[in-house]
């Protein structure tokens, strides 16, 4: 059977590949685990559900096996945001996907043989990195902190993993992709951590992500906390500084941060738009005063009489 990716996925991994500044290439000891239960169904082109693990660390449930015209292809789970549908989890490069195909085809094929779900795996676990990319502020209010994707030994990508906070006790842990709210009041999980122990390991990757993202947050008031529409305005680091400086000194409530190209964001609340204009404006006005001050400074020491007598000419 030909074995594709439907068209729209694989331009999601290929923005993936972009995205990820690493080498992306699967280690041939890097374990996954297929389980897949076919469906019998001449009038469905979903021919069978696959549960995926990966390194006995994370399972991708939920991924379809689908037939078309070019033969058969993985969907991976996914959401709809706004028009477009964004996976919940996908490979990280066109060698991973190759892998993944391969042990879930196989399981598939097997599974049709007997008619009964199969489960097949390739190669022995092994210790696997996590790490986070593109950790994000949530701008609202509530007990999510923010969210971030999650890259399972340059393998997989879990995307949109929450840092949250627990209602009972304020701790911090992590919310992995679900589907929507079922019939049940029940909210299906699309990713799991295999263990107690993966998922503490996630969770701390997460959390010291998150505290090395707030020594990039500056202000005098968290972000979601500006409330209504805000401002934003963009300025060299150092000079956003004074900025932050000239509002804090009028009483203004506003959020910054930095960034890596040396530059900062500053926001306020929207209604304080003329307020942040005032402060950059005066900021810029000390800043002319200081280099001027300075320049005058330098002109007169460069300048100043010595006190050394110069001998006077005869007169003849």
């Amino acid at each position: 059977m030909e074995q594709k990716m439907e068209q729209n996925q694989a331009i999601t991994n290929q923005n993936y590949k972009e995205e990820l500044p690493m080498e992306q290439k699967m280690e041939q000891n890097q374990a996954i685990t297929a389980r897949v239960t076919p469906i019998d169904s001449e009038d469905s082109k979903l021919k069978g559900l696959a549960s995926v693990t990966f390194n006995d660390q994370v399972s991708v449930h939920g991924i379809k096996i689908v037939e078309s015209e070019k033969g058969l292809f993985l969907s991976m789970p996914e959401a709809k945001k706004g028009n477009e549908y964004v996976a919940h989890a996908i490979p990280t490069s066109a060698e991973a996907l190759k892998n993944l195909k391969a042990v879930v085809f196989k399981a598939y094929d097997e599974a049709l043989i007997t008619g009964k779900r199969q489960e097949k795996g390739e190669l022995a676990p092994t210790e696997m990195a996590i790490r986070v990319n593109n950790f994000k502020d949530n701008p609202y209010k509530g007990n999510i902190l923010g969210n971030c994707d999650v890259v399972v030994g340059e393998t997989l990508v879990i995307k949109d993993v929450k840092l949250i906070t627990t209602k009972a006790t304020g701790e911090l842990s992590i919310a992995m992709p679900t589907k929507k709210q079922d019939e049940n009041g029940e909210y299906p999980p699309v990713v799991t951590a295999t263990s107690s122990e993966s998922f503490q390991n996630i969770k701390a990757v997460v959390t010291a992500s998150y505290q090395e993202h707030l020594k990039t947050v500056i202000g005098n008031t968290p972000y979601n906390e500006l409330g209504g529409e805000r401002e934003v305005k963009k300025y060299n680091s150092e000079f956003a500084k004074k900025v932050g400086t000239e509002l804090d000194a009028d009483g203004i409530k506003w959020s910054g941060k930095i960034g890596d190209d040396g530059s900062t964001r500053i926001t306020v609340n929207k209604t304080d738009s003329d307020n942040l204009a005032k402060a950059a404006e005066v900021a810029k006005e000390k800043a002319v005063e200081n280099k001027n001050s300075q320049g005058n400074s330098q002109d007169n020491s460069q300048t100043q009489p010595t006190s050394q007598t110069q001998p006077t000419k005869p007169k003849r």
